[in-house]
């Protein structure tokens, strides 16, 4: 499901963008705090630069005044069991043609490798990923780390330390 929330969502509107950029979180939104905050400043600023903002949540939004005020397009997508779970891999495969996305941003997760997979075999061009916590250590996180930074543009450690840790796996 979608649901848009822009000064004028319209046709008009939407033809007039560079292209969308699609924000998968794998995880849902429980409130109104500084994450969603954040997201609503990005999308104000996105829309600002030219390009249409999506939001995907495993589960709508709990915060009314989120949906409300944030200036995007929110989209449910059922979190991933694992990493060739069908029904997520359908899901994003869904939103990112309905929206003709241009650009794809994902966490690191299992919605991350889900995301970055069907965005590859869709060839959205651009491609970006985010790290919020130290990775774990040892061969299997080596691996699905470097996997993970080999699929997209550019790679958002949230902290010096997460981007030390990231460097010792070889990312």
């Amino acid at each position: 499901s979608a649901r848009r929330n822009a000064p004028d969502g319209g046709v008009a509107a939407q033809s007039r963008m560079k292209g969308a950029i699609v924000h998968v979180m794998g995880w849902p939104s429980q409130q109104h705090g500084s994450f969603e905050r954040f997201l609503e400043r990005l999308a104000a600023r996105c829309e600002a630069e030219g390009y249409e903002t999506h939001l995907v949540f495993p589960a709508r939004p709990a915060s009314d005044a989120f949906l409300r005020s944030a200036r995007a397009t929110f989209h449910e997508v059922p979190l991933a069991r694992h990493p060739f779970d069908l029904r997520a891999w359908r899901g994003l495969r869904a939103v990112l043609k309905r929206t003709h996305a241009t650009h794809v941003h994902a966490h690191f997760g299992l919605d991350a490798i889900v995301t970055m997979a069907v965005a590859r075999l869709l060839r959205v061009p651009r491609r970006f990923l985010s790290k919020h916590i130290v990775p774990g250590t040892g061969r299997v996180s080596s691996l699905r780390h470097r996997w993970l930074a080999a699929q997209a543009e550019a790679f958002f450690a949230v902290s010096d330390l997460v981007a030390r840790s990231l460097l010792a796996l070889g990312v």
